[in-house]
């Protein structure tokens, strides 16, 4: 077995922190807030490089309260000054069947996106009745990760079945990397090939660049829960 170089340096400037184990490194930026991993200096993967972390706030439901406008009109609005409208929107309540949970602080979810550059295909996600290769999302539901018991289920569907694993796999015929999405809650993953263009995009690709670098994006979306990568 080679001998691998265990040493790690951190360097820091206003924008950046950048942690390298020879011959790997990766660079996190502030502000936007983004990480790179590169993998001998080619870059691998990338975390928030579209802007999609979100978490949502834990909030206690406001009481709303009715105040007359200018042209003496009643208009409701909440402590925070959240319309009536905007409040009705939110899930504080949820209900299936006869079943009924409330949400006394409101919807808590959260979600970021993660690119793998350099791969044609993507895999993971079990357990769904679809292709090994994970197909991309554009056009179809997102994949959706749920224990459930699905009799008679349909093939290549993105549905939930028996198993929820958040764990995906890029792999090209020099490397491979992984990322798992550590969150037990109902979650939802959309996944857009670089290849999944419209028959415009195809042909402007191919007479701007004919090298393109290929990109995996995926998007993952949790019903409540922390982020943990």
């Amino acid at each position: 077995k080679p001998l691998q170089d265990q040493s790690c340096t951190l360097t820091k400037s206003d924008q950046t922190a950048t942690i390298t184990f020879s011959p790997h490194k990766v660079v996190l930026t502030y502000n936007p807030l983004r990480i790179d991993v590169y993998a001998s200096s080619e870059l691998v993967a990338s975390v928030n490089a579209r802007g999609l972390f979100h978490v949502e706030t834990q909030l206690l439901k406001p009481e709303v309260k009715e105040e007359e406008s200018e042209e003496g009109e009643k208009k409701e609005e909440d402590d925070l000054g959240m319309s009536a409208e905007d409040i009705a929107k939110m899930d504080w309540e949820e209900s299936f069947n006869s079943h009924y949970d409330s949400n006394p602080r409101g919807p808590r979810a959260v979600s970021l996106d993660v690119t793998f550059t350099g791969f044609d295909k993507v895999y993971g996600l079990p357990e769904h009745a679809d292709t090994l290769a994970l197909k991309g999302t554009g056009n179809t539901d997102p994949y959706r990760l749920y224990n459930l018991d699905v009799f008679e289920y349909e093939l290549n569907n993105p549905m939930a079945l028996y198993g929820a694993i958040p764990y995906v796999h890029a792999l090209s015929a020099t490397r491979s990397v992984g990322m798992m999405w550590l969150n037990a809650a109902e979650t939802w993953v959309d996944i857009n090939y670089s290849t999944d263009k419209s028959i415009v995009g195809r042909v402007l690709s191919s007479i701007l660049s004919s090298d393109e670098v290929s990109r995996i994006d995926t998007h993952f979306m949790s019903e409540s829960g922390l982020l943990d990568l």
